[in-house]
């Protein structure tokens, strides 16, 4: 999914974030180096780590919180 916006505020757009699945190239054209970790990981790779931290939660209450959460610092990866 190419992204349109730039500079960081692309961040802290839900719908455009990634996380950590921005490319060396997307974090050099949109100047996200520095505000992110070094680490380039897949979407694949980010929703694994998710979904372990999901299955780690031992109520209802507290996976409803997350998943809201997720949706609303990354709807992508949500």
């Amino acid at each position: 999914m190419p992204t349109v916006q730039s500079e960081p505020s692309v961040l802290t757009d839900r719908y455009r974030n990634k996380g950590t699945a921005f490319t060396s190239d997307e974090r050099d054209r949109l100047g996200l180096h520095g505000l992110l970790p070094a680490t380039i990981e897949t979407l694949d790779l980010q929703l694994e780590r998710v979904l372990h931290q999901y299955d780690a939660l031992t109520n209802e209450l507290d996976r409803y919180d997350f998943l809201r959460s997720l949706q609303e610092l990354n709807s992508v990866l949500f």
